[in-house]
């Protein structure tokens, strides 16, 4: 769709070197003009920033205004057409998920408006904050509303009611925790699943394999989530992640989903991978006894120098080999020094290749505000044949791009581009706005300034 408004960027500044002169790219102290598509004119007032609501125009030609009033707090507005500036209604603070639900705030009060800023929700809660699931698939808003918090669903139907003295979200588990007067409620946003604990729990630790470890005054238990209750009324002072069926706690027990506990023996340390639990014994001097058992089952045992640092590891890699190696400096850089199967034969080191893998840190979900790239549409990249004849016709012979940089142009509409540049570094990849082109009109301004 093409808009009747394009974001014009002035008071831009392009540095330049004055014994090369190269360009060094453009500072980021900007102002915005609005440029008006039926009239080809450049309207009078500036912003601090302009941006479209849909970067890619697909579900909306809307454009957020940014400025700071007299005071210096910041105000925010939405604009779709000429007439829209004749009464603009400017809010404390906005925050668009998608055309449909932008977050306001005004006057202490927070509501829900759209693209048109017709209310969707009016300004009747006390705050709201707003999470969006990894897939970019679904949104969730935890709003405060007389003193008491509720959890949102994206058509702003209430999923939870007001009754919770808090809710928060954990977002590498993918749950909204919701506490009341003396119980906890478990939201799991990947099966919907709910979880009610009769007490006040204090952190949730983990969930898998259908358990979650709950956590209370430093004392955990497991409850099942299937069966709605607790594998055992037994709390314990550590316990690992449920995997393979079991659990280990406090480093000594197994406590399997049936609530069964095993007790693997008394003046032991055991650690555990997946479904092989070894534990490691001091002999005498710098030797090391290592037993490996696949669950509570002995499998075989070694012993094992540590090394000159004075600690050495032992770790299970892909389930199917035992390492064991020093550190070797105060830094805690390991060097493996032994790898066996798990029948006990002594194996080349090699033959790890391929079974160690990295967790994964993804989060499952995040806050609206660092949900870069929310549900963006496709839209038409454009090809520039003519690299250097592209740079010439928009940039003369002062070039932006230097060292890794690289153009990414996107027709919005017809005759309207979009140019970004992409810089690469050691930390990633970095897009930034150059500009619009709209009818072979650059919709920007280069001052250029060299560098003394």
């Amino acid at each position: 769709m093409l808009p009747e408004f394009i974001p014009y960027i002035i008071n831009r500044v392009s540095y330049v070197d004055h014994i090369t002169g190269e360009s060094h790219g453009w500072s980021y102290e900007k102002k915005y003009r609005l440029y008006h598509i039926p009239t080809k004119k450049l309207m009078q007032f500036s912003v601090d920033r302009a941006h479209y609501v849909d970067g890619s125009l697909v579900s909306s030609t809307a454009i957020v205004l940014e400025k700071k009033d007299d005071s210096g707090r910041d105000r925010y507005t939405i604009v779709n057409t000429i007439d829209d500036l004749r009464s603009l209604l400017w809010f404390d603070y906005l925050e668009v998920i998608t055309p449909q639900l932008i977050i306001v705030r005004k006057d202490k009060k927070w509501g829900v408006v759209n693209d048109h800023l017709q209310m969707r929700c009016f300004f009747e809660y006390d705050s709201m904050d707003e999470y969006i699931s990894s897939d970019l698939d679904r949104v969730f808003i935890i709003a405060k509303r007389n003193g008491k918090c509720g959890l949102l669903n994206e058509d702003l139907s209430i999923r939870f009611p007001f009754n919770y003295d808090s809710i928060t979200c954990n977002s590498r588990l993918g749950i909204f925790v919701l506490q009341g007067e003396s119980s906890t409620t478990v939201f799991d946003i990947e099966d919907n699943s709910i979880s009610r604990f009769p007490f006040t729990a204090t952190s949730i630790k983990e969930i898998n394999e259908g358990c979650i470890i709950v956590g209370n005054n430093g004392k955990y238990c497991v409850y099942d989530k299937d069966a709605q209750c607790f594998l055992s009324d037994r709390w314990f002072g550590e316990i690992d992640s449920f995997q393979k069926g079991f659990c280990l706690c406090d480093r000594r027990y197994i406590l399997e989903r049936n609530g069964h506990i095993i007790d693997l023996g008394e003046d032991k340390w055991f650690d555990r991978s997946g479904e092989i639990v070894y534990s490691t014994t001091h002999i005498q001097g710098d030797e090391w006894l290592i037993k490996v058992y696949k669950k509570d089952k002995f499998l075989y045992e070694f012993s094992h120098t540590k090394g000159s640092y004075g600690i050495f590891y032992c770790r299970v890699i892909g389930g199917k080999y035992v390492e064991v190696g020093r550190f070797s400096d105060k830094y805690s850089l390991h060097t493996p020094e032994a790898l066996y199967d798990l029948e006990g034969n002594s194996v080349p080191l090699s033959a790890k290749s391929g079974y160690e893998t990295k967790k994964s840190n993804s989060a499952k979900l995040t806050n609206i505000y660092h949900a870069h790239g929310f549900r963006v549409q496709t839209t038409k990249s454009y090809d520039v044949e003519n690299v250097e004849e592209f740079e010439n016709k928009y940039f003369g012979k002062s070039k932006y791009l230097t060292g890794n940089d690289s153009y990414d142009i996107v027709e919005l509409a017809p005759n309207l581009l979009r140019l970004k540049t992409m810089s690469v570094d050691e930390d990633g990849c970095y897009w930034s706005l150059v500009g619009y082109i709209y009818n072979d009109i650059k919709m920007w301004v280069d001052i250029k300034i060299t560098n003394d």
